[in-house]
């Protein structure tokens, strides 16, 4: 297994296809841009997902600061801003805990 090598949208619609009778790669990619398109909108809207056995997406804001530039050395205030947060579920972040360590680079 190839721990550096992520997983492409092509191919994620591959294997979504391959694991479902009759699911084409076109109704594959139709599917999972209403799925992010439907995840997206609740958190614009600052609504938590919960996906079960997978995990949960929520909204957090992350507080104004105050940060160093690092060429001139001035204080830099960062603005407040929200981010999406992702948090694994108890069954995915077992299946996590059961893979090797990748090897060192």
């Amino acid at each position: 297994m190839n721990y550096l090598e992520p997983l492409n949208r092509q191919q994620l619609l591959q294997q979504m296809a391959s694991r479902v009778d009759g699911l084409t790669q076109k109704t594959a990619g139709a599917a999972l841009d209403a799925a992010l398109e439907v995840i997206a909108d609740a958190l614009a809207q600052g609504r938590p997902v919960k996906l079960s056995g997978f995990g949960s997406f929520q909204v957090r804001r992350r507080p104004a600061r105050t940060n160093i530039h690092p060429r001139t050395g001035q204080p830099v205030v960062v603005p407040a801003a929200w981010n999406a947060v992702f948090s694994p579920a108890q069954a995915l972040r077992e299946r996590l805990r059961a893979l090797p360590h990748p090897p060192e680079a």
